[in-house]
């Protein structure tokens, strides 16, 4: 990470690409098999005595489903949808099943709603009730989802998405949650656009008057162009998580009120958390990116890992009381970059460097401070990382890492702080550093966070090692892809501007061109077959995804742009573990693959075109 920077103002000349791949992952994912986010690990007591497949009792595709859910949606039985296109009239999730139960797509589940609304109360006691990878396509009136728990409920919505939205002069919603709300809803990965009252509509809980103070979860979120708030929070221990907020556009309004926040906190809940999050109010008419209402100045919590791009007049983050804390904080943008002053690590102007990038963007701006600034100094900031070890549901887990410099736990961290009976670190012999801990099992989430200097060089994790999410610098990776071998870890500390300019597409790339082509040589004969995404014949932005089982590496001679492309075009694609998202404007993006092409997921238009042996 580049040494972080003070500035009252400035401009940045684009969007952090995080935030642009997290929504064209999320985009692509809409009628897709599962949300590109992380999987979702239900609660242990969720265990459904029954399970449904309605394709067996008869549902075919393009059939109302509406029946089928009213009959089979019940306790102790879990509902299986098939793929394919439904006809959905609005009813079917309903409060009879409190416990235990489940609706889950199976594949691509669109769900059509021919009545134009929805209105379902799905209600959790005793138990837990899930609902899973459903998409509702058309726009709709009047609608909203309502998920509350009595204090032994649980509710977790994982992918089910809202591409549509609503009809302006309307107060529709995807999901809310009621004063009455005591338990846990947690909403996972899922995809909300252009609602005219807001997206995830969930402080109610926290309200002072009335509420029963139930948790909140959101995690790994998309909300877009949505009236009020995309997300709204407000109640105790609440969460939002790995969530990307844009207003690019205007959105629905209510008839009555227009007013585009991203974040909005309303309640009066304590230890509340919004961490590792993108908000991009690039449309100048939206409101405050990171809003508090009067109702949310007798709420507590910590903002950590956000980042803003403001081109609106209000605060980037609004109102914000001072029972509330913030660290490592990134603001762009043409607008007002206002953050509160006792927030600490913040970044504010063009010359921000995002610190949850990827690896392959870290590194390019590293070595550029590198060569402009003092060696020894900006290399001590430059390979500095943080990393927290989170698990869910588990058994627990132990492990211990070592690295090139110096580890330290991090006690005193907000969220996931290390524990000092536990947790700890010390230096070997050898001058290298082991960190080394241990996380408690149970239902909720525990985790570790510690800071370490230069290179991850081994680790080792025992335990239920399954439940385990490593983040570094506010990244979900896996310690196998931060291990960096001791004879080359020179050569990456010593590579030049150069080398890091022309090293986007891959992280291997070596300062002479001789290494370039060699490379590309073998890539050839490594990765024999082709594919090409190509939105050069449309005006309109496409996002994608593409999967095979082999290797997959971007070629850049098999891409090119449409007079000089647009700002889209500028992002690099995320490339790893077989997959690549990402996004075209007025461009094609090629790639070299081995193995089979073994999905292909694309929200908008575009041409595709495969080269492969086995075709």
């Amino acid at each position: 990470m580049a040494e972080r920077q003070q500035s009252g103002d400035g401009s940045g000349d684009g969007f952090d690409r995080r935030t642009y791949l997290k929504l064209a992952s999320s985009a692509a994912a809409v009628a897709a098999t599962g949300f590109a986010g992380s999987a979702v690990a239900l609660p242990s007591e969720y265990d459904p005595d029954t399970v449904v497949d309605l394709g067996e009792e008869g549902l075919t595709n393009g059939d109302v489903i509406d029946p089928y859910l009213e009959e089979f949606f019940d306790n102790n039985v879990e509902v299986r949808i098939p793929e394919g296109e439904y006809d959905w009239e609005g009813d079917g999730f309903h409060r009879n099943a409190e416990y235990n139960a489940g609706v889950i797509g199976e594949g691509e589940v669109i769900l059509n709603a021919t009545a134009g609304e929805f209105n379902n109360n799905i209600l959790a006691s005793g138990g837990t009730v899930v609902v899973k990878n459903l998409t509702v396509r058309g726009k709709v009136t009047e609608s909203r989802i309502r998920l509350e728990c009595e204090s032994d409920g649980h509710i977790v919505v994982d992918n089910w998405n809202f591409p549509d939205g609503s009809e302006t002069d309307d107060r529709s919603r995807a999901f809310y949650s009621p004063r009455e709300h005591a338990g846990v809803v947690e909403i996972h990965n899922c995809y909300i656009s252009e609602f005219s009252d807001n997206g995830i509509y969930a402080s109610s809980p926290g309200y002072e008057e009335g509420g029963e103070d139930g948790q909140i979860i959101i995690d790994g979120c998309v909300t877009h162009n949505v009236n009020i708030a995309g997300i709204r929070v407000g109640s105790t221990n609440s969460i939002v998580r790995d969530c990307v907020v844009i207003n690019d556009a205007k959105s629905p309004d209510t008839g009555f009120a227009h007013n585009q926040r991203g974040i909005w906190v309303r309640g009066s809940g304590d230890d509340i958390v919004i961490e590792n999050c993108d908000v991009v109010h690039s449309w100048d008419g939206a409101t405050a990116p990171i809003n508090f209402a009067m109702e949310g100045t007798e709420s507590s919590g910590h903002i950590e890992n956000v980042r803003v791009y403001n081109n609106a007049s209000h605060d980037a983050i609004r109102n914000v009381p001072d029972s509330w804390s913030g660290n490592n904080i990134d603001v762009t943008g043409d607008g007002n970059l206002t953050v509160p002053g006792w927030f600490t690590d913040v970044c504010q102007g063009s010359d921000c460097v995002s610190a949850s990038t990827d690896t392959s963007t870290d590194t390019s701006d590293t070595t550029t401070e590198t060569t402009t600034s003092d060696t020894t100094e900006d290399t001590s900031t430059t390979t500095r990382t943080e990393i927290a070890l989170r698990t869910t549901d588990s058994g627990g887990i132990e492990y211990e890492f070592t690295t090139t410099g110096e580890v330290t736990p991090l006690y005193n961290r907000d969220s996931f702080p290390a524990n000092s009976d536990t947790d700890g670190a010390e230096q070997n012999d050898d001058g290298t550093w082991t960190g080394f801990g241990a996380t408690s099992g149970g239902i909720s989430e525990s985790g570790d966070s510690f800071r370490f200097e230069g290179d991850l060089l081994d680790y080792s994790v025992s335990g239920d090692v399954d439940s385990l999410t490593l983040y570094a610098d506010g990244e979900a990776v896996d310690f196998e892809s931060l291990v960096v071998e001791e004879d080359s870890s020179t050569d990456g500390s010593t590579d030049t501007t150069d080398s890091t300019d022309g090293s986007t597409d891959g992280s291997t790339d070596t300062t002479d061109s001789t290494d370039d082509t060699t490379e590309d040589s073998s890539t050839t004969e490594t990765l024999p077959n082709r594919v090409i995404v190509d939105g050069t014949n449309t005006d309109t932005v496409a996002s994608y995804e593409l999967s095979v089982s082999g290797d997959i590496e971007a070629d850049a001679s098999l891409s090119s742009t449409l007079d000089g492309g647009t700002k889209w075009d500028d992002l690099e694609d995320e490339v790893g573990d077989g997959t690549v998202t990402g996004v075209v404007g007025k461009g094609m993006d090629g790639f070299r693959y081995s193995g089979e092409l073994t999905s292909v997921t694309v929200e908008g238009a575009v041409a595709i075109t495969v080269e492969s042996s086995d075709l």
